[in-house]
């Protein structure tokens, strides 16, 4: 379960650093600026990710092991989702005061929650399509060459 995390963390990590890199270029026009946005990007979202993601999506399988297909799968995301949205709101509040207006927290903090829920989702659709047998049979090969190359296997 561990490589399978790991493997889903790489694929995550990858595409939400281009995903949010190209974001930032197509909207700024900076098209020349794709690397720097790509290594800045990829510095501050690696840690969160990793200390963040992985943690998260063992909870969920946990969580949902003796559940099967699609309510296992809905579930799965579901607690995804929601982890994002506390640790999100752990940092709102611990940084803000309770009393002020709610909507302009949330205008405020905005910002930190779309790339939060996309980088969940992507994880949960790595993660379950790393976990699928018709993908895993696939790609047989791959797994079988990394284990020799890497030797994960000690």
């Amino acid at each position: 379960m561990l490589k399978r995390k790991m493997l889903a963390f790489l694929i995550t990590y990858l595409s939400i650093v281009v995903i949010l890199s190209l974001i930032l270029v197509a909207d700024n026009k900076l098209y020349s600026e794709f690397f720097l946005y790509f290594v800045l990007i990829g510095a501050y979202s690696l840690p969160f990710i990793l200390l963040y993601g992985v943690p998260s999506s063992m909870i969920a399988d946990y969580l949902t092991k003796k559940l099967v297909g699609f309510i296992r799968s809905g579930l799965s995301l579901i607690i995804h989702l929601v982890m994002v949205i506390v640790i999100i709101a752990g940092i709102i509040f611990e940084n803000e005061s309770l009393l002020i207006n709610f909507k302009s927290l949330i205008s405020e903090y905005l910002i930190f929650l779309f790339p939060t829920l996309l980088a969940a989702f992507l994880f949960w659709l790595s993660d379950e399509l790393l976990r699928s047998t018709i993908i895993r049979n696939k790609f047989l090969f791959i797994t079988k060459s990394l284990d020799k190359y890497l030797d994960l296997k000690r």
